[in-house]
């Protein structure tokens, strides 16, 4: 079950826990639509950096289920598109494609299910958060709604570096 908004290029998501995958009903995935016209990975790269998201890694999104417990992440799309399903096999399917940040709160499970034309982003983490990969072990379930539970707000939001968008939803 989700909740949907948008204002402007900026769409949100509130996720909530489906089956193994915890997600995050308290923050929603927000989706920052043709922040980077130039798509320039290297660009995206120092956004990120400046606002205190250092990247992490250029790279696609897994096929498979998965999310972190210990951190949030962004995505910044520099190369072709992509159909993204987040949440989990019943969660939304989201159209993604260069120049679009994807912000995916502590918890939330993401995969690709199509790539098109090299599809390829940059991945980065707020300082000092360490992301792990989850696949959703119902027996580790509890564990990892405490620790998504407790991973800090990121300071600055990664693209615009004001405060706020994931727990606003909104540009500041």
């Amino acid at each position: 079950m989700m909740h949907a908004s948008r204002d402007d290029a900026i769409e949100t998501l509130t996720l909530l826990p489906e089956g193994p995958f915890p997600n995050n009903p308290h923050y929603p995935v927000v989706l920052h639509r043709q922040v980077f016209p130039e798509a320039d990975p290297a660009a995206i790269e120092a956004t990120f950096a400046a606002h205190g998201w250092p990247p992490a890694w250029r790279w696609g999104v897994f096929d498979w289920h998965h999310f972190h417990a210990g951190a949030h992440e962004v995505l910044g799309c520099y190369r072709g598109s992509a159909t993204l399903q987040l949440g989990g096999p019943d969660g939304p399917l989201v159209e993604v494609a260069a120049g679009d940040a994807v912000l995916l709160p502590a918890g939330t499970a993401h995969r690709s299910v199509a790539i098109r034309d090299g599809f390829t982003c940059v991945g980065a983490y707020p300082v000092g958060q360490e992301p792990d990969i989850q696949r959703g072990d119902p027996a580790d379930r509890e564990a990892l709604e405490y620790r998504i539970h407790h991973v800090p707000l990121p300071a600055q939001d990664p693209v615009y570096g004001s405060p706020g968008s994931l727990t606003t939803g909104r540009r500041q």
